[in-house]
C-alpha cells in the first residue's frame, strides 16, 4: 500500500505538466486565407455521433495549425469558423485507431452566416504518425471469414506469426497462451490493452492470461506492430480494444454462426496415410453466438452497451485415438482404438458491459466490466500424446473491471486517468472422461506416465500425465497523463504501471514416478516430489515524456521512458509428498529484482510533397522484455528444493516396477545413481549475480529500427514499403558451477565424442556425415548437485539475435464496399551464442532451477551455435466486394505461409556413440541412448501452406433492421498442408498435424 500511495502522489505532481493524448485518433491541419497566409485563432470543431459530448473544439495557433486529439473511431465533420470569414465545413472524415487525419482549410472573406460544406475524400495516408498499425473495425470483423478474435484477425497482417497454431474458421478457438509476433519479436512482447491500459496477467512474461473481449462489444481492434507508442514498455504486437459506448439511439447487433461434421470435406489423403499420419483434422462442431445491445440512459449524458458471447471449437485431434488400455495399471502399451478418434472440446463464455457518463461538460467517466470463463476439456492431446496423458485446462475465473476519467480542462489541456483490476484462476487437471462410449470417467491414480522414445509412435506419452497444475493471479494496472496541445506542438508526460501477485501456483502428481521406454523396454525413470506452490509479487511503475513538433513538412516524435521493475517472494511452505511423507519446509519472504531502465522512442515523418499523399517515416525505439520471466522466477527460494531427478533403470525381471530403494541416491538394485544426489533436499538452487538483479540497464531489451515510404496512388488507394530490423541485448545465462568450476577449462569435467548420422536420403547429402562437438559428463562428476550461477551473457562472451526484413503492403477502400488489404513480408533471423556455449553450455535461466541436474544444455558444445535461417516469406490478402443492386457481398482472405521447421532427434545407441566416447554415458547402462539433432535447427522446412477462406452473404432489411445471411467456406481449396512433424528421427517426416479440411459455416448478422 505504501508503494501505491507513492505512485498516486507522484501522479498528482505530474498533473502540473502538459501532455498529449495519443492513444486514439486525432485530426490536424493548417488553416489559411485566400492569399495563402496562415490564420491564427480559427475555431475548429470536430463533431460526431460517437462522441457523447457531441463535439470537441480547439483554436489554431500562431502558425495556423490545429490539433484535436483523443477522438474515438467513427465518421466526423470538421467546422472552421472565424469572424469576418465564411464558415467551412468538411464532412466524411473517417477516423480509426491512432490515425492522424490531416484536414486543411481555406477561409474566404465573408460572414459567419455563410457556410460552405465540403465533402472530400477522407485522408488515407498518415503524414505525421509513425506507428505501423492495422485497424479492424466492426465492418471488417463481421465481414471477413474468420473466427472473430484478435489472433485470427491479427494473423492476416503480413509478417505476423501466430503462437499456438494455424486457425481455420475459428477451429483453433481462443487460448490465453496464444500470441502474435512480428519482425523477430517474441511473444512476451505482445500486449492486450483496452483503451490503452494493459489487460495482461503477470504470467508467461505478461503476455498470457489476457481475456478475449466480445467482438459485438468492441468498436474496433487496433493492432500496432512497429513504432509503438510510448505508453507501454514492451515491444512487439500491441492489440488495443476500443469498447462500444452506446449512443443516443437504442441499437443492437447479433452475430451467430454454426458448422459441424456434416458440412465438411475430407483432406486426409493417401499420401498422408502413407507418410504415417493415422487420422486427419476434421471439426466436430463449431459455433459462435454473440449479441450486443446499447443506448442512452440519459440522452447526451449517460450511455450503456452490453454484450454476451458463447463460442465453441470442437475438433478431432489428428493422428490420435483413444487407448484401449486406458486406466489399466497392468497394461504398459498403447493400443489405439480406431473406432474412437479423440475430440478436443473448447468452449468459451463472455459477458461484458460498459457505462459512459458525461458528468459535466469537462468531465467524462466510463466503467467497463468483463467476465469470461473457458474450458479446453481435451488439452495437450496430440499425435504424440494419448488422451489419458492430456489435461483438462480450465480458466473458470477471468474477471476484469476498468475505470476511466478524462477531462479537457481547456481547449489545449487534457487530463486522463485509467485503472484496471483483474482476477484470474486456472487449472490443468486430469482429464475427466476417457472413451465415453465405454463409460470410462476420471483417471486411475495408480497409472504411471510413460514416454516411449521408440516403438510405433516415437516420443509417445501415454497412461497419465507426469504432473498437473493450478494457479491464479490478481493485478492492478494503471495509467495517467496530462496533455498540452497547440497546433504545431504537442507535449505529453504520463505514468503507467502495474502491481500484482502471481500465484499461488501449484504443482501436484498422482504418482511420484514417470518412466521412459525404448520400444516398450524400460530405459530410465524420473522421481518427483512435486506437491508444492509458488508465489511472487511484482511492481512495475513507469513514467514517460513525449514531445511532438510539426515544422513545415516534418513531424518529429521524441520520447523517453523510465521503467522500474521490482519483484519479491512472500513466505512459502511445502508439505509432504509420496516419497517424502514427512516433508514440512517453510521459506521466508525475500526480495529479488531491482531494475531501472531508460528507453528512448524516436520517430520522424516527412510529408514529401506537402500534399498529404506521400510520407516517409523513420523509427528507432528501445523496448523491454516482458516479465516475470527468467531470473524473475528462477531464484524463487522454493526452487532450492530439489524436486525431481532422473536415473537409469534396468528392469531385469520385466515387472515394470523399479526394484530398488528410490530414496537412496547411489546406484542400487535395478536403478542407477541419481542424476542429482540432493533429490528431496534443499540444495544451493540458483544464485544470481548481484550485477544481474540490481541496477541500471540489466533487464533484457530489444531495439527496433524501421523506415518506410507510404504513397497514395489514387483516392482511397495507397501502398507502403518498409524495412525493419530488430536486435536483442542483456541475455541471461546460467552457469552450472558444479561442472564448470571457476578457473577450470570449460571441458574439464566432460569427454568429447562424435557420432555418425545414419545413411538416409532424407538427410542432407544422404546422411552418413560425422556430427562432432558432442560432450558427455565424466562419470566422476555425475550426480553432483547442480549449482547454477545466473549472469549476463556479456560476462562470458558475445551473444546476438537479430531479424532483418522487408514488408510491402497495399490498402484499397472504394465505393460499393470494395476493400483490399494485404501484401508480403520476408525476413531472416540470425542467432549466435558460440562464445557463450563453448564456455558454459546453453542452459536457459528459466530452466536453471534447483530441481534440475546437469544435462546436455550444460555441456560446452558449440554444435548449431550459429544459425542463419533462410528468408521466410509470407503473402497475405483480404478483401470484400458488395455486388450492386442485389446487395450480395463476397469476402475472402488468403494466406501463403512457410512450412513448419523440421527436426530429427536421433536416439543414438551405444553401438553408435560408444566407439568415439569409449564408454557408456555417465549414469547410464548398456541400453542408454543419447539424443542428437541431425539437422541444424530452423534451416529445413516443410511445404508451404496456402489457405483460402471465402464468405458469400446476402443483405436485406426489414424496416430499420438490417440482416446479412451467408455461408463461409474455409480452406476452400481443401489443401492438406502439414502443420507439424514428429521431431524424432525414427519418425522423420511423419506428420503429426495437418490443416483443417474444407468446411462450410452458416452465419447470420442482425443490426437493429
Amino acid at each position: 500500500m505504501t508503494r501505491w500511495m507513492k505512485v498516486l502522489a507522484f501522479a498528482s505532481m505530474l498533473l502540473v505538466f502538459p501532455s498529449l493524448a495519443l492513444a486514439q485518433a486525432s485530426i490536424t491541419g493548417v488553416v489559411k486565407d485566400a492569399s495563402g497566409a496562415v490564420l491564427p485563432g480559427v475555431t475548429v470543431e470536430a463533431s460526431s455521433p460517437v462522441l457523447i459530448e457531441k463535439a470537441r473544439s480547439v483554436a489554431t495557433d500562431g502558425t495556423g495549425q490545429y490539433r484535436i486529439v483523443d477522438l474515438r473511431p467513427g465518421s466526423y465533420s470538421v467546422t472552421f469558423s472565424l469572424s469576418g470569414f465564411q464558415t467551412v465545413k468538411q464532412q466524411g472524415i473517417e477516423l480509426t485507431g491512432s490515425f492522424t487525419a490531416t484536414v486543411n482549410a481555406e477561409l474566404k472573406v465573408g460572414t459567419l452566416a455563410e457556410t460552405i460544406t465540403v465533402t472530400s475524400e477522407s485522408p488515407i495516408v498518415d503524414v505525421q504518425g509513425t506507428t505501423a498499425q492495422r485497424v479492424l473495425d466492426q465492418n471488417v470483423i463481421n465481414t471477413l471469414p474468420t473466427g472473430r478474435n484478435q489472433y485470427n484477425l491479427g494473423a492476416l497482417i503480413p509478417g505476423v506469426n501466430v503462437v499456438g497454431g494455424q486457425d481455420v474458421g475459428g477451429s483453433l478457438g481462443f487460448d490465453a497462451a496464444q500470441g502474435l509476433t512480428i519482425h523477430g519479436s517474441t511473444s512476451d512482447g505482445q500486449r492486450l490493452t483496452i483503451n490503452g491500459i494493459g489487460m495482461n496477467a503477470p504470467v508467461f512474461g505478461g503476455y498470457g492470461g489476457g481475456e478475449d473481449p466480445s467482438p459485438s462489444g468492441v468498436q474496433e481492434f487496433t493492432i500496432d506492430y512497429s513504432g509503438l507508442s510510448i505508453e507501454q514498455p514492451e515491444g512487439g504486437v500491441r492489440i488495443n480494444f476500443i469498447p462500444k459506448d452506446g449512443g443516443n439511439t437504442f441499437r443492437g447487433v447479433v452475430f451467430a454462426s454454426y458448422a459441424d461434421q456434416a458440412l465438411q470435406g475430407n483432406n486426409f489423403t493417401t499420401a498422408l496415410q502413407q507418410a504415417g499420419l493415422r487420422y486427419g483434422n476434421p471439426i466436430d462442431k463449431n459455433w459462435d453466438v454473440n449479441p450486443g445491445f446499447g443506448g442512452p440512459i440519459m440522452k447526451d449524458r449517460m450511455w450503456f452497451f452490453a454484450s454476451f458471447r458463447s463460442n465453441g471449437a470442437w475438433n478431432v485431434i489428428p493422428g490420435m485415438f483413444f487407448n484401449q488400455n486406458t486406466n489399466n495399471p497392468a497394461a504398459w502399451t498403447y493400443v489405439p482404438d480406431p473406432s474412437q478418434p479423440v475430440v478436443r472440446s473448447y468452449s468459451y463464455h463472455t459477458e461484458s458491459g460498459r457505462l459512459t457518463w458525461q458528468a459535466t461538460p469537462r468531465n467524462k467517466f466510463a466503467v467497463t466490466y468483463q467476465d469470461q470463463a473457458f474450458c479446453q476439456c481435451e488439452n495437450s492431446t496430440s499425435a504424440t500424446r494419448a488422451p489419458e496423458a492430456g489435461i483438462e485446462r480450465r480458466w473458470p475465473v477471468m474477471r476484469t473491471w476498468v475505470g476511466e476519467w478524462s477531462a479537457p480542462v481547456t481547449t489545449r489541456l487534457l487530463v486522463e486517468f485509467v485503472a484496471l483490476y483483474s482476477k484470474q484462476q486456472w487449472s490443468h487437471n486430469p482429464q475427466w472422461q476417457f472413451r465415453p462410449a465405454f463409460g470410462q470417467t476420471g483417471i486411475n491414480p495408480a497409472m504411471i506416465s510413460v514416454t516411449d522414445i521408440g516403438g510405433a509412435i516415437p516420443g509417445l506419452t501415454y497412461r497419465a500425465a507426469p504432473t498437473y497444475l493450478y494457479g491464479g493471479n490478481a493485478f492492478l494496472n494503471y495509467r495517467g497523463a496530462v496533455s498540452y496541445i497547440t497546433g504545431a506542438h504537442a507535449f505529453k508526460v504520463g505514468f503507467n504501471g502495474g502491481d500484482g501477485r502471481d500465484g499461488p501456483n501449484g504443482t501436484y502428481e498422482l504418482q511420484p514416478l514417470s518412466y521412459t521406454f525404448n520400444n516398450g523396454n524400460p530405459l530410465s525413470l524420473t522421481e518427483r516430489a512435486d506437491f508444492f506452490t509458488t508465489e511472487s509479487d511484482y511492481h512495475e511503475p513507469g513514467v514517460y515524456v513525449q514531445d511532438r513538433w510539426t515544422l513545415q513538412r516534418w513531424t518529429f516524435n521524441l520520447g523517453i521512458r523510465g521503467d522500474w521493475y521490482y519483484n519479491a517472494f512472500p513466505v512459502q511452505s511445502l508439505g509432504p509428498t509420496a516419497l517424502f511423507p514427512n516433508r514440512n519446509v517453510t521459506f521466508p519472504a525475500v526480495s529479488n529484482l531491482r531494475w531501472f531502465d531508460l528507453s528512448p522512442r524516436i520517430g520522424a515523418a516527412y510529408d514529401v510533397f506537402g500534399t498529404g499523399k506521400t510520407a516517409v517515416k523513420v523509427n528507432l525505439d528501445r523496448y523491454l522484455q516482458g516479465q516475470p520471466l527468467g531470473v524473475a522466477e528462477s531464484v524463487n527460494p522454493v526452487n532450492t528444493l530439489v524436486t525431481n531427478t532422473s536415473r537409469s533403470w534396468n528392469d531385469a525381471n520385466h515387472n515394470f516396477m523399479p526394484d530398488c530403494n528410490l530414496i537412496n541416491p547411489a546406484g542400487n538394485g535395478e536403478c542407477g545413481a541419481m542424476a542429482n544426489s540432493l533429490f528431496g533436499q534443499t540444495g544451493a538452487g540458483a544464485v544470481a549475480d548481484p550485477n544481474l538483479i540490481h541496477g541500471f540497464d540489466k533487464r533484457p531489451y530489444n531495439w527496433e529500427f524501421s523506415t518506410s515510404v507510404q504513397q497514395q496512388l489514387a483516392a482511397r488507394i495507397s501502398v507502403e514499403v518498409g524495412y525493419f530490423r530488430r536486435w536483442y541485448g542483456n541475455f541471461q545465462v546460467a552457469d552450472n558451477l558444479t561442472v564448470h568450476p571457476v578457473g577450470a577449462p570449460p571441458a574439464a569435467n566432460f569427454t568429447p565424442y562424435s557420432i555418425t548420422a545414419p545413411v538416409d536420403t532424407r538427410l542432407p547429402g544422404g546422411g552418413g556425415y560425422v556430427i562432432s562437438g558432442l560432450y558427455d559428463l565424466n562419470p566422476t562428476a555425475f550426480g553432483l548437485p547442480s549449482n547454477y550461477f545466473l549472469e549476463l551473457s556479456d560476462n562470458v562472451g558475445t551473444q546476438i539475435q537479430h531479424w532483418n526484413g522487408i514488408d510491402a503492403s497495399v490498402n484499397v477502400r472504394l465505393p460499393n464496399q470494395i476493400t483490399l488489404q494485404g501484401g508480403l513480408s520476408t525476413g531472416r533471423t540470425t542467432t549466435d551464442n558460440c562464445a557463450v556455449a563453448g564456455q558454459i553450455g546453453t542452459t536457459a535461466v528459466g530452466s536453471a532451477l534447483g530441481g534440475f541436474n546437469a544435462s546436455n544444455s550444460d555441456f560446452p558444445s558449440t554444435l548449431y551455435c550459429h544459425v542463419d535461417t533462410p528468408f521466410l516469406t509470407q503473402v497475405k490478402l483480404l478483401g470484400s466486394y458488395t455486388i450492386p443492386h442485389i446487395d450480395t457481398q463476397i469476402a475472402a482472405t488468403f494466406q501463403s505461409l512457410p512450412g513448419p521447421a523440421i527436426s530429427a532427434t536421433y536416439n543414438a545407441p551405444f553401438s553408435v556413440y560408444g566407439p568415439s566416447l569409449g564408454r557408456i554415458i555417465a549414469g547410464g547402462n548398456a541400453n542408454s541412448t543419447v539424443a542428437v539433432n541431425l539437422l541444424t535447427p530452423n534451416t529445413v522446412f516443410g511445404d508451404r501452406l496456402n489457405q483460402l477462406d471465402v464468405r458469400l452473404s446476402k443483405k436485406f432489411a426489414v424496416g430499420r433492421t438490417k440482416f446479412s445471411a451467408g455461408v463461409d467456406l474455409y480452406n476452400a481449396l481443401n489443401v492438406s498442408s502439414v502443420l507439424s512433424y514428429n521431431t524424432s528421427y525414427a519418425a522423420l517426416m511423419v506428420p503429426t498435424a495437418i490443416v483443417t479440411p474444407r468446411f462450410a459455416k452458416f452465419n447470420l448478422s442482425v443490426d437493429f
